[in-house]
């Protein structure tokens, strides 16, 4: 603090406000403090906010740079894990507002963001440690050789203060910035919808921070969040127990909590509502499908479930375009499914036919698409090998494949779990379909 501040002196600096910027005290009162600061010192349009500490500091500046004059220029200087992976890269300020974490805030990108590996040396293990669980989420959900560095060498940089080892050090954080940003270019606004692989582990985690008076470190919070929600990734067969067991061991390795007995059924039940508030409506659940690889369980009720995923397209996967949304309920056998954000179209409507179940080895042989409706077939779980006009190729949780008038179609179950697929029926020709990638 007292070599940054003799810099400053050396420059054309205004002012300089220290902030208590700790979750709890993330308010209004601080943007307040900050705005006054600004006035005082007759800062004009031209002027320039620099933000220097962790997520909480740049929440609070961000925000108070979008206030001030209707919008003025802010920098950041991250000086936390969390910050210069996460939290300091992004678009968006916010603060917590009546127990409710991040319920205001603003989307206003920083002219210039300055990630400097040495601030972290002078960090207390505990933020060190946290600010892992964000790179942990960067590997599960997109980068299978991050998801293995951090296996290998976490607790080796979290003792270090990420100076030993150097290179894989330098490794992680630019995979987790290159990683977060890609993810972030693609909907910088949120304006293009609201299925994010970056919200895994943040559905559960607002909640429990809010109600636990936010008196645990945020990557804490998302860490049991991440844990959760692996879990019940592997209660709906999307991943099995080698990858459960670990992604629960590098959180463990990493010094972060899997559990938190504040975590009881009715606090998962509120951080959904509220997750579906934040999200459109539609909960967008997001847990693992994979290391490197996340799906998307818009709807589960009474053990039924929709999932969507975003990793690896493979032959004849399908995309959807420019689609509105609508429920359909229909019956599997004894259990009732409810599928949210079930695809509709622009023209023409779908109606779901069936929840089609495969045994381990289960092979329904080949058969001709006699009807003059198209047929979407979403697998949900488990592994087969798909026919189609004559190709094989092989189709996992979230794949969506398109059968057309007089193709054929066959299919078996490869693995060693159940093969689930819901079949649904198109009528007229689907416009909004086309080939994957």
């Amino acid at each position: 603090g007292a070599a940054i501040r003799a810099v400053l002196q050396k420059t054309n600096t205004v002012s300089t406000l220290v902030l208590n910027a700790r979750e709890e005290t993330k308010s209004m009162e601080l943007v307040a403090a900050v705005c006054n600061e600004a006035l005082s010192h007759g800062l004009n349009r031209t002027g320039v906010l620099i933000s220097m500490g962790g997520g909480v500091c740049s929440d609070i500046v961000t925000l108070s740079a979008s206030l001030i004059r209707r919008g003025v220029a802010h920098i950041r200087v991250p000086t936390t894990l969390i910050g210069q992976i996460d939290a300091g890269i992004g678009l968006k300020g916010a603060v917590n507002f009546c127990g409710k974490k991040s319920f205001v805030g603003c989307f206003h990108p920083p002219e210039q963001v300055l990630i400097d590996p040495a601030f972290l040396q002078s960090l207390p293990r505990k933020y060190l440690v946290s600010g892992v669980a964000e790179a942990i989420k960067m590997g599960i959900a997109r980068d299978a050789t991050l998801f293995e560095l951090i296996e290998a060498r976490a607790f080796d940089l979290v003792t270090s203060g990420f100076d030993e080892p150097a290179a894989e050090g330098r490794e992680l954080l630019q995979r987790s910035v290159w990683g977060m940003l890609d993810e972030l270019r693609q909907n910088p606004y949120e304006d293009q919808g609201y299925e994010r692989l970056v919200d895994f582990g943040h559905t559960f985690s607002p909640t429990l921070e809010a109600a636990l008076g936010f008196d645990i470190q945020h990557g804490e919070a998302v860490a049991i969040d991440m844990a959760m929600s692996t879990t019940i990734a592997r209660s709906l067969g999307l991943i099995g127990a080698d990858v459960w067991q670990r992604i629960v061991n590098v959180l463990r390795t990493a010094s972060l909590p899997i559990f938190a007995s504040r975590l009881d059924l009715q606090l998962c039940r509120d951080a959904l509502v509220e997750a579906r508030r934040h999200r459109g409506g539609s909960m967008n659940l997001v847990v693992p499908a994979g290391l490197g690889e996340l799906a998307g369980v818009a709807g589960l009720l009474r053990g039924g479930d929709f999932v969507k995923r975003r990793g690896p397209a493979v032959e004849r996967q399908y995309r959807f375009e420019g689609c509105t949304f609508e429920r359909v309920r229909a019956h599997g056998g004894s259990r009732e499914i409810s599928f949210a954000r079930v695809v509709a179209r622009n023209r023409g409507s779908i109606r779901f036919i069936d929840l089609s179940v495969l045994g381990p080895g289960a092979d329904i042989g080949c058969h001709t698409h006699d009807v003059d409706n198209e047929e979407l077939y979403v697998v949900v779980s488990g592994r087969g090998l798909m026919t189609l006009d004559g190709h094989e190729f092989e189709v996992g949780p979230g794949h969506v494949i398109l059968n057309r008038p007089g193709g054929t179609h066959g299919l078996r179950n490869i693995g060693e779990e159940e093969l689930r697929i819901v079949v649904i029926e198109v009528e007229s020709e689907p416009e909004n379909l086309r080939d994957g990638p």
